[in-house]
């Protein structure tokens, strides 16, 4: 069968907003309830402590022994109390945000790109994570977990500097957030979630065929796209000048210590 490639223009637009970030265990009180109040087995409903707010965790966020036993208990009774005593010893370390959340609308345009860098310098840990929400806003969802950022981090290096193919046939890839604009291009995704905003980025430098390079400073080692044919070893002139720095240290370390051992 014949394919038909057409060029379909999209405008894309990141938006942040300040919300302050904090972590937060989390305990389960049951089963998640849908709309028909019945009960979804594929998640639990947590509580973070002092809130009233409920929220949607999914059973495969629980260790497997604990998962397991879930699934056990549901097979006797989808009541709450079961899930309760099981869980009566876990706690669910999240990040959750000081605004439930934020529209679009109240949010300023932001430099997609510049976030994305953020993202991919950010320190994997839970202070990293904090301070690269405090600084963008928004993750996805109502809270966030330390350990998503740091895959997604993971998954996006690996994905600019790989073929093009295992990410772009990756469903989450491009979201489906398109609206209808009333003047060209008429189609659009804007986003003020983080998630959403990285993985869009990634897909459209891609599908634009830029390639990446690894930055050569080993304690940054970030992907920066390669937009001539001037070899460049470093992603930017900060590290560039850093790398130069530590060179000339070194030399006069050596010449140090062949001068100390020529007089011994």
């Amino acid at each position: 069968m014949a394919q038909n490639i057409f060029h379909f223009p999209v405008a894309f637009e990141f938006r942040t907003g300040t919300v302050d970030w904090a972590p937060a265990p989390a305990h389960m009180v049951g089963w998640w309830k849908r709309d028909d109040d019945s009960v979804d087995s594929e998640y639990l409903a947590a509580a973070i402590d002092g809130s009233r707010e409920r929220l949607k965790i999914p059973l495969g966020m629980l260790p497997s022994d604990l998962n397991d036993a879930c699934y056990d208990a549901f097979r006797d009774s989808d009541d709450d109390e079961p899930v309760q005593e099981l869980c009566s010893n876990f706690r669910l370390n999240l990040l959750f945000p000081s605004k439930k959340h934020l529209s679009v609308t109240q949010c300023r345009p932001a430099d997609a790109w510049e976030m994305r860098d953020d993202f991919l310098r950010m320190s994997p840990d839970e202070a990293g994570a904090i301070g690269f929400l405090n600084k963008w806003g928004q993750w996805t969802g109502s809270y966030a977990r330390v350990s998503d950022l740091v895959r997604l981090q993971k998954v996006v290096r690996l994905a600019l500097i790989s073929s093009p193919a295992r990410w772009l046939t990756d469903h989450r890839a491009s979201p489906y957030l398109w609206q209808r604009l009333p003047d060209y291009p008429h189609f659009a995704v804007i986003t003020n979630n983080c998630e959403t905003a990285i993985r869009m980025t990634v897909t459209i430098d891609l599908v634009r065929r830029l390639k990446f390079k690894i930055c050569s400073r080993r304690d940054c080692a970030l992907p920066f796209p390669i937009t001539s044919k001037h070899k460049r070893r470093y992603c930017s002139q900060y590290c560039a000048h850093l790398e130069s720095v530590r060179r000339t240290r070194r030399e006069q370390q050596k010449l140090a210590a062949r001068e100390q051992k020529g007089r011994g």
